[in-house]
């Protein structure tokens, strides 16, 4: 967590930056990072990645977000307080679910207005119902990711993610694809299939909407 790039980022106004440190403490499942966004009255800068890899092999040199006790480590409070203080986004990248909650409670603690929960179902995240609701409580957007609806746990994992939405209601959740790799659908076209796939399992066109347009918008401080 190095505030110092932040600041760069945001002096140069680069349409998107991206910094990576050291592996992290919370090894064996994925990459941890914090992802900051600019808003419109933030002259259209976006951020993206304060991030911090984590191997499986935890004997490498590594990084954390949080100390004893499990609170914010000093440099990740000066960072979230950059956040609020120049109205960014707060997005929990692939931080564990434990670590996604002490975030968002220190964001909320220092007034950070605009918080989303990384694609919170997936892997290395899998937050369950109750902290996605939890998240949700403190303020932030909860995001699902269709990702490629080709594989044969889809249908199982859209059932999963349709379920959680109805549980944590469809006002605090955000739809997206997380899409644009190599040999997945493209963008739009695997985005299209996970709308319908929401549409199917019972959401309103009006819930799809909310979740698709208006909440990103919200989360962005678009009108």
């Amino acid at each position: 967590m190095r505030p110092f790039v932040l600041l760069i980022a945001l002096a140069v106004a680069v349409p998107v930056a991206s910094s990576q440190t050291a592996p992290a403490r919370n090894a064996l499942r994925g990459a941890i990072d914090i992802h900051v966004h600019a808003l419109p009255d933030s002259r259209s800068r976006s951020l993206d990645g304060i991030e911090a890899a984590r191997f499986a092999d935890d004997r490498r040199p590594f990084v954390s977000v949080s100390g004893n006790g499990g609170v914010p480590l000093p440099a990740v409070k000066d960072v979230i307080a950059l956040v609020a203080k120049h109205n960014l986004v707060l997005a929990t990248g692939h931080s564990s679910a434990e670590e996604v909650l002490m975030l968002l409670r220190e964001g909320q603690r220092q007034g950070v207005r605009h918080m989303m929960v990384t694609h919170a179902m997936n892997p290395p995240i899998l937050m369950d119902v109750l902290q996605m609701q939890e998240a949700a409580g403190l303020g932030a957007f909860i995001e699902f990711v269709g990702s490629s609806l080709e594989t044969p746990d889809a249908p199982a994992r859209m059932d999963r993610f349709a379920d959680a939405i109805r549980k944590i209601g469809p006002q605090f959740c955000i739809l997206s694809s997380d899409l644009g790799q190599k040999d997945n659908p493209l963008p739009a076209e695997g985005y299209a299939a996970f709308l319908a796939a929401m549409r199917a399992r019972g959401f309103s066109e009006a819930d799809v909407d909310l979740m698709s347009k208006r909440n990103p918008a919200l989360l962005l401080g678009l009108p």
